[in-house]
């Protein structure tokens, strides 16, 4: 029985309507506008229903639909049409209130249109005739924003390598190369790279040859995207002089929530569309202000740990996590019995492999806000991190419904063991 609840339950969530996209980039773009309402009009009347992504080298096409939330009598569709090649994401430190910001030297289309249901077809377009450079997405969180600007570069990544790839070759650019040594370079001699910090991965190539080399590639990837870094996934050298060596340095920088940790990078060098080499590097990180990472329940530490919250509208307070590698913001429940996540961020987890079906326990009832009892989904989360505190297999419960909060409850406090809340300066101590 308990075999046919989870095969039930997998079922479920594996069937809930995403269409499917060439790439995998394109699904997680799609699931990330999806998931948390990312479009233009996030603060007006209208819902995001649904959003498709459609990437032909190097053209993205982003086509929003959104109905009035009250009674869904009117539609609203949006069509967003850019060159990614010729597309910059602006840093976090350039965004003004919490907007995504695409800025596109070739401009972004945008065309709109807007169905009125009653009247059967009655519509207006509006599309924008003087394509503006730029272009904007709402962002609730650091998280949301982070992905978006991964899934656009990872398409960037794609269409530069296209581009390569399907270049006619110089009739000049016959050489001979060899990659000499793939390192990382630190900003100072400790051979970590901190906090706030930025670092390079260095690249020698050796040209053997007399003949000239023309556009020498070198694609970067983290093997587990902990989105904790910044760093142009594709770079190129546009020429390797006969019997000389060119160097492609990539800088790389950590974020302040960095810890201390080793993290994986895949290196991979091309040339007239085939690989040079491809090798896996480490890079060593440090945060001094980060404690060492502990488990739940075992004795690490001593010392108090302090994490800090953020406030939102009335007595809500957030906590950024990680569950699984995921950073997700959840609201701290002291009243929730269990942490608790959406059906529909359920799915995204699963679909992107944060879950698998080994992680589903079961099911469980629970009683929802308007007295009705409904059934969810129990599943384990295998780990949650909580600003270098580690809790490990975390019972949590899938809400039947889309909507439902993210809310981090008594399952995983109550492994913290002692903790106090300072509301005042929106803190939680752990006490240890």
């Amino acid at each position: 029985m308990k075999r046919f609840v989870q095969l039930f339950l997998l079922l479920t969530i594996t069937n809930l309507g995403y269409g499917q996209s060439p790439s995998e980039y394109v699904r997680e773009l799609e699931n990330t506008l999806l998931t948390y309402n990312v479009w233009p009009y996030h603060r007006g009347y209208y819902k995001l229903k649904n959003v498709t992504v459609s990437y032909k080298a190097p053209i993205v096409t982003i086509n929003f639909v959104g109905e009035y939330e009250s009674n869904g009598t009117h539609r609203l569709t949006q069509t967003v049409v850019f060159n990614v090649l010729k597309s910059y994401f602006r840093d976090d430190s350039y965004s003004y209130n919490s907007q995504f910001e695409i800025y596109n030297q070739s401009g972004v289309e945008v065309r709109e249109c807007h169905v009125d249901y009653p009247s059967y077809g009655r519509s207006y377009e509006k599309n924008e005739s003087k394509l503006p450079q730029t272009y904007y997405l709402p962002c609730s969180s650091k998280a949301i924003f982070t992905r978006l600007v991964n899934a656009f570069k990872n398409l960037q990544a794609l269409a530069k390598e296209d581009k390569v790839r399907k270049s006619a070759p110089n009739i000049l650019d016959n050489a001979e190369l060899a990659v000499q040594k793939i390192s990382f370079i630190a900003p100072d001699e400790s051979g970590k790279l901190k906090a706030n910090q930025t670092g390079c991965i260095k690249v020698e190539v050796k040209n053997t040859d007399s003949n000239n080399a023309l556009e020498i590639s070198c694609i970067v990837s983290e093997k587990n995207k902990s989105e904790l870094f910044t760093y142009e996934q594709y770079t190129t050298i546009d020429k390797i002089g006969g019997y000389e060596t060119g160097v492609i340095n990539v800088p790389i920088k950590a974020s302040e929530n960095i810890d201390n940790n080793s993290y994986l990078f895949d290196v991979k060098v091309s040339y007239k569309g085939r690989t040079l080499k491809q090798e896996t590097i480490s890079i060593t990180t440090s945060n001094p202000r980060r404690q060492q990472t502990v488990s739940a329940g075992t004795s690490g530490t001593n010392r108090n740990k302090t994490v800090r919250m953020r406030k939102m509208s009335g007595n809500t307070y957030l906590i950024s996590c990680k569950v699984n590698g995921l950073p997700l913001d959840f609201i701290f429940d002291t009243g929730a019995s269990s942490v608790t996540l959406s059906r529909k961020q359920a799915q995204f987890m699963l679909r992107n492999g944060y879950l698998s079906k080994a992680d589903i326990v079961g099911s469980s009832s629970y009683q929802t806000a308007s007295g009705d009892i409904a059934t969810g989904m129990v599943i384990k989360l295998r780990k949650i991190e909580i600003n270098g505190l580690i809790l490990n297999n975390v019972e949590a419960t899938v809400i039947n419904s889309d909507s439902a909060p993210l809310l981090l409850g008594q399952s995983a406090l109550s492994k913290l063991g002692k903790i106090q809340i300072d509301y005042r300066h929106s803190t939680l101590t752990i006490i240890r």
